[in-house]
């Protein structure tokens, strides 16, 4: 519609002598950039900087440290020589025998000491060692033999057996016990002593180690500071420009960096800025279009989809007003996409009311990858081209220039429409979805609400969201902005969504539902019937030799009635249903049909039948013959078997049923 009217405007687009203005700024144009609304009036280059930078060094090295020395210490153990027999002898005392140290008994040195345990006295063995270092080889005298803890043998100075003094007596008892292998068992340790005690013996066990003397010193890492000095802590005082080749081999490498002396910088401009002239775009008409020739987007799930490949392009457009510098902050959502996406258009006049073009604002030519999504907001600096430029033009396909450089190659420019499109040689799965358009004339492409008896819910009642752009409708009531509450009941409550105005669009979706709450209240979807059919008949019959019609016989299923009020059937065209099951018909052909009662519900099985009710004259005749003439030939009784047989059969079309009746038994 819009490209007959302006196609007559192509042979003045070239008469206005765009090429002039290919590559180069219209003589009173001036190129423009966003700076707090205002237009670039001058602008300065300023050239790239070269990066300068030299690389820095961190080297240690490990003195290495020497070695600790060791001594050999000593310790042992003794046992004492019996003669026969040998003592074991229990004390009540807090005094015992224990490892380390050396006590003299008898002038005999025996390993362990003697050590006040304090608390109370208890009974506890005394080393065989000790006890029997007393006796010689007279033997150990049986009057010290005896008694139990509960009755002691008698009272013993532990002095006797080399305790101070001041360890006491203690009670004791004591027993004997035949020793042929002549020695007692080995007593407590000693302790460590760099004493040798001697080899070892029958009566002495020698243990030695070696211990260390902790005279050693460890390892010192050096770290290299510039001009060959060191320090033994790693700061930044040890970065050096020294390479490996002057710090020499001794040195290790451990760190390297790069330091920056001059920071780089890209060229760049700067500009100088004056008033820009700027036409606010303003939507003219809430009517959105395509134009002649061109392919419709389809609504989807996200928005309104823009798909390839098509032979024409794909676009919606509506009505504006104002120029290019009043688009500054419309912006339009991407939900979903694959490769190259659709572009937001401005459809122009170059020179207030003449000269057509169309300006192309592609995601790619402002940074956006192939398949991103997200909202695009048009700035000052969006690129921006028309294939009225010839590449490679400022303001061409192949050289875009900014919304404002684009101003001022066409300072005169008016609006006729904003919209999307996608070009006509998209390909196969190239596609781009779009929620929203808005700025100058805004619209949503939305999806429809979702609402459930789990999510929407509450106390029996259905809570209705407010949702920007939904209206609610209960029961064909007037639509409504949410929230909405709906009490349920056992009865159905119906329930429609539709756009809040012009300025939103549904995608694909449900909008509409039905409710009820069942006998405990709770909500629920209502279970639509779907019931099956058939449709059978008998041939007209002969009865005394005369005729008898045919009948047909619906709804009949495994002996069940699936009639009105269920299911409705239809004779020979009729828009009246069948108010009996069964009929009477001539011969001839006949035609049923059938549908449900409800229309929510569904039937199961067929729903047109062409029956053919078969003629009995001939039978009749030739049986009354038969009657009279006594003939005797069996083919007319043949005849007639056949035909009862067709009588007696019904032809039944039945089908499983998938979902009971809940209502009519």
């Amino acid at each position: 519609m819009l490209k007959k009217f302006l196609a007559s405007l192509a042979s003045l687009t070239l008469a206005l002598g765009l090429a002039a203005t290919t590559g180069a700024l219209a003589s009173n144009a001036v190129a423009v950039d966003d700076h707090d609304g205002q237009c670039i009036t001058d602008s300065t280059v300023h050239p790239a900087v070269l990066k300068v930078s030299h690389d820095e060094f961190q080297y240690d090295q490990v003195i290495p440290g020497t070695e600790s020395t060791n001594h050999t210490e000593y310790r042992y153990r003794t046992r004492t020589v019996t003669y026969g027999d040998v003592e074991h002898k229990y004390i009540l005392s807090t005094w015992d025998f224990v490892s380390g140290g050396t006590t003299t008994i008898d002038g005999i040195p025996v390993s362990g000491h003697w050590l006040n345990l304090g608390g109370s006295p208890t009974w506890h063995a005394i080393a065989d060692s000790v006890i029997n270092a007393v006796w010689s080889s007279s033997g150990i005298p049986d009057n010290l033999i005896g008694g139990s803890e509960a009755s002691p043998k008698g009272s013993v100075p532990l002095s006797v057996y080399g305790a101070p003094g001041s360890a006491g007596s203690a009670s004791y008892y004591a027993t004997k016990v035949s020793n042929p292998s002549g020695f007692t068992n080995w007593g407590p340790w000693s302790a460590w002593s760099t004493v040798n005690p001697g080899a070892d013996s029958d009566t002495l066990d020698v243990e030695s180690q070696d211990v260390s003397n902790n005279d050693g010193t460890p390892d010192v890492t050096l770290y290299y500071l510039t001009g060959g000095t060191s320090s033994t802590s790693l700061s930044d005082a040890n970065w050096t420009a020294d390479k490996q080749a002057t710090v020499g081999d001794a040195w290790t490498l451990i760190h390297q960096r790069n330091v920056v002396d001059v920071e780089g910088a890209d060229a760049y401009t700067t500009y100088t800025y004056g008033t820009c002239p700027s036409d606010p775009c303003v939507s003219q008409s809430s009517t959105w279009f395509t134009e002649s020739g061109d392919v419709a987007p389809t609504q989807s799930a996200g928005g309104l989809r823009f798909a390839g490949p098509n032979v024409a392009p794909v676009d919606y457009l509506h009505y504006v007003s104002g120029n290019l510098e009043g688009v500054v902050g419309s912006s339009y959502t991407i939900t979903s996409a694959s490769g190259y996406h659709a572009a937001l258009v401005y459809e122009i006049w170059r020179t207030g009311t003449t000269g057509f073009a169309t300006i192309s604002i592609e995601p790619y030519n402002n940074g956006w990858a192939p398949g991103q999504t997200g909202t695009f907001t048009v700035t000052n600096l969006t690129k921006v081209w028309t294939s009225k430029i010839a590449n490679p033009g400022l303001g061409s396909q192949a050289n875009p220039a900014t919304i404002d450089q684009m101003s001022a190659i066409y300072p005169t420019n008016t609006l006729i429409a904003q919209g999307v499109h996608l070009g006509s040689n998209s390909i196969a799965g190239q596609f781009t979805t779009v929620s929203h358009v808005t700025g100058c004339g805004s619209i949503s492409f939305v999806d429809p609400p979702v609402i459930s008896c789990d999510s929407n819910v509450h106390d029996g009642n259905m809570y209705l969201p407010g949702i920007e752009g939904v209206l609610w409708s209960v029961n064909g009531g007037t639509p409504t902005a949410g929230p909405v509450v709906v009490p349920l009941s056992l009865s159905n409550v119906t329930i429609d969504s539709s756009p809040a105005s012009a300025a939103y669009k549904f995608g694909a979706g449900q909008t509409h539902w039905v409710f009820e709450a069942n006998d405990n209240g709770i909500c629920q979807i209502p279970t639509l019937a779907s019931f099956p059919t058939n449709a059978g008949h008998t041939d007209q019959t002969c009865n005394g030799g005369t005729a008898v019609d045919g009948t047909i016989t619906v709804g009949e299923v495994d002996g069940a009635p699936y009639f009105s009020p269920y299911v409705d059937y239809f004779l020979d065209g009729s828009l009246t249903p069948m108010t009996t099951q069964t009929v009477t018909v001539k011969p001839g052909v006949h035609t049923v049909t059938a549908a449900p009662h409800d229309p929510d519900d569904t039937l199961d099985g067929e729903t047109s039948w062409s029956i053919t009710i078969a003629s009995s004259d001939k039978v009749c005749t030739d049986l009354t013959t038969l009657a009279f003439t006594g003939s005797a030939s069996p083919a007319p009784w043949v005849a007639l078997g056949a035909l009862l047989l067709t009588a007696g059969l019904a032809l039944i079309v039945m089908r499983s049923r998938r979902q009971e009746m809940t209502d009519a038994e």
